[in-house]
């Protein structure tokens, strides 16, 4: 089962990917929690063994890619990394993925990607079963982020601006509402902490992952 949680900057995604993974495994159920910079995991993804380097290193090399090149960049991190776990243990394990392609589609649109090919190279990647909407406003989330800001974050913008950081927020933001009403995404308010948060949703995931265990 892949679980997805998406959301702005800022939004607590990889804090609740740890705490839900945590949980479930505390139930005994297996399950990982996985984000594109896995591919610096070798065990995990000896096929990226060629790549050498550290999370800083590489968010700076792919901010010095032509935007198509990091587009592809990405998915194929997220491509390798998730299909490394599944091939692992198949459907008998949740995988929890931090953003997937739906957030990184969504910001390379805001740096102008045209939208359907973007879109149509997203849905290359595995599928979700269920997929979790962090949502708050950009000006909350950018008061968690003083400090923590990425270019990457703010429009490209190195100063990482205020300004910046919320405007290129508010697109992205526009975008995942977007995909959300279309879709039928589960949407929590980012802005609960990350304990509520978990306690809501890992009866939802025990949940949906039981129905596909009756179906498979």
């Amino acid at each position: 089962m892949l679980v997805v949680i998406v959301g702005t900057d800022g939004a607590g995604k990889t804090s609740l990917s740890k705490a839900v993974n945590l949980a479930l495994q505390r139930r005994s159920i297996k399950s990982s929690s996985l984000n594109r910079f896995g591919i610096l995991d070798h065990h995990a993804t000896p096929s990226a063994g060629f790549i050498n380097s550290d999370v800083e290193g590489l968010r700076q090399y792919a901010l010095d890619m032509h935007a198509s090149a990091r587009l592809l960049f990405y998915l194929w991190s997220m491509a390798v990394t998730v299909t490394s776990q599944m091939s692992v243990a198949g459907n008998q394990q949740v995988i929890i993925y931090d953003s997937y392609w739906l957030k990184h589609v969504a910001v390379e649109i805001a740096f102008g990607a045209d939208e359907h090919l973007a879109v149509a190279a997203g849905k290359l990647l595995p599928e979700p079963d269920l997929t979790i909407y962090l949502k708050a406003p950009p000006e909350a989330l950018y008061e968690r982020k003083i400090g923590d800001l990425v270019a990457y974050e703010c429009g490209l913008d190195p100063t990482c601006s205020r300004q910046s950081f919320i405007a290129h927020q508010r697109r992205l933001k526009e975008r995942l509402d977007f995909w959300s009403s279309q879709n039928g995404w589960l949407e929590f308010d980012a802005l609960q902490s990350t304990d509520d948060l978990a306690a809501a949703l890992v009866p939802i995931v025990m949940d949906r992952f039981s129905q596909l265990q009756a179906t498979s």
